[in-house]
């Protein structure tokens, strides 16, 4: 009797390593500058082997360190911890702008200022078995670091708030552009991923300073307006780095 074709076994294990990301808290006195593709298997093959494409997707892909890791994220006190759930989050979307039912946190005392809003950017690197770079960048806020006393939780404010969340993606596109635009290097590469997040969290870490500086945490309406103009302006600008993920090639 012929025997059919047997199904080769693959075995293959990865190291994945601890995705972190860290988040640059903005105090005000007010507010806070201007589907991975699976891989294709045949119908018999699914229905012989349940979840083996789930499988192969999940094995073609491996994490690389992110770049939080390194020392200058961990000189940051605002570091959000690998445990951190990560449905705290609320991930930047222009639809679903923020409300105050999104400041969850307990109002801080004797702090000065009328609001705390904690955002950041993450980026979480991946390697597939064929060379090719796969980049998550997202901005997000932490609902549950952030807060605003009730008294002062005005439109004004709140408006003030979200530009502190657009800046966040603004600069979010700005890494994905750079990352995708970049000439890989095997025996370079958690250094090249390093130096472009660190050279964008820290532009993201003055424009947010600058952004409450210039505009007086909103309280200079023609300074805000201006800074309204600058983030929309923005946005428009690199609005073909919208999409969350974005490739790029490892060189030989």
């Amino acid at each position: 009797m012929q025997k059919g074709p047997s199904l080769p076994l693959v075995l293959l294990a990865f190291g994945v390593f601890p995705i972190l990301s860290f988040s640059w808290s903005v105090h005000r006195a007010g507010y806070g500058l201007p589907q991975r593709s699976a891989a294709l298997t045949s119908l018999a093959r699914q229905q012989a082997l349940p979840g083996f494409s789930g499988w192969l997707v999940k094995q073609q892909w491996t994490a690389l360190p992110n770049p939080a890791e390194t020392a200058f994220a961990r000189r940051n006190e605002n570091l959000i911890s690998p445990e951190h759930p990560a449905a705290t989050r609320v991930i930047w979307r222009q639809e679903t702008p923020l409300t105050w039912a999104d400041f969850r946190g307990n109002p801080e005392p004797h702090t000065g200022v009328d609001a705390l809003s904690s955002c950041g950017l993450t980026c979480d690197p991946e390697l597939s078995r064929n060379g090719e770079l796969r980049f998550d960048v997202m901005a997000f806020f932490s609902p549950t670091d952030s807060w605003v006393d009730e008294p002062d939780a005005s439109g004004q404010l709140l408006k003030h708030e979200q530009g502190h969340f657009d800046i966040g993606e603004i600069y979010a596109r700005k890494m994905r552009r750079r990352l995708a635009r970049t000439s890989f290097e095997r025996n370079r590469l958690n250094q090249q991923i390093s130096a472009i997040y660190d050279q964008t969290f820290n532009e993201f870490k003055s424009a947010q300073e600058a952004y409450d500086e210039v505009t007086e945490h909103s309280t200079h309406p023609e300074a805000q307006k201006e800074w309204n103009r600058w983030i929309a302006d923005e946005l428009k600008r690199y609005e073909a780095y919208r999409s969350r993920t974005v490739r790029a090639r490892l060189l030989p």
